[in-house]
């Protein structure tokens, strides 16, 4: 069980109260998406088409972001040391079964481990376990972050999460982590309805 002591810290680790960005209108080109992009054919503002990555998950498999190309995905961008941020895995676990009717999956991007190094593969497998989830949990670089969105993911503070649509196509973004503003991005950005909150049993 994660201690809510810690969030009294959490201004000194870096982790930030939910901020939910301002949605744009999306660009409706879904149906010409290209498997794979080029950071040049790629962007990360609401209604663009994601650049890819690929990274190793907790099984020591590579794993893409394109290869979600087909069903909706719900990214969470992590660390090891941000207390809000192990709280924001375990509840995703949950999202994403309360959005099964619309085969929602989750995807956790866990760039530093306890020692602000990029995380190995035990340090995978401890937050998948931690999280209850059997969902891609991926050592990811730094080096995929930019202040620019046309050359990289944005990240203002951890975790941050991003939907992504079945097309491959930005529909929002959130900032902290708040358990009732994930869901609303999630309807929000997918129009999705999920199971009633508490409904879902383990």
């Amino acid at each position: 069980m994660i201690n809510f002591l810690f969030a009294g810290v959490l201004f000194f680790l870096g982790c930030t109260e939910a901020v939910k960005k301002e949605s744009v209108e999306p660009i409706d080109d879904s149906a010409n998406v290209v498997i794979p992009v080029t950071w040049n054919e790629c962007g990360h503002e609401e209604g663009q088409h994601p650049c890819d990555f690929t990274f190793l998950n907790q099984h020591g498999e590579e794993v893409s972001l394109y290869d979600y190309h087909g069903s909706p995905v719900l990214i969470d961008m992590s660390t090891m040391w941000c207390s809000y941020c192990a709280i924001a895995a375990i509840e995703l676990t949950a999202v994403k079964r309360e959005y099964e009717n619309i085969g929602l999956e989750t995807l956790i991007l866990l760039f530093e481990n306890g020692n602000r190094e990029q995380p190995r593969q035990e340090d995978l497998e401890y937050w998948a376990d931690m999280a209850g989830t059997q969902d891609n949990v991926l050592s990811t670089s730094t080096d995929i972050l930019n202040a620019d969105k046309d050359l990289g993911w944005n990240l203002a503070g951890w975790p941050t999460f991003y939907v992504v649509d079945e097309y491959m196509v930005v529909r929002g973004s959130l900032t902290g982590f708040s358990p009732e503003m994930i869901r609303d991005m999630v309807e929000d950005s997918l129009g999705a309805h999920g199971a009633p909150h508490g409904s879902i049993n383990d």
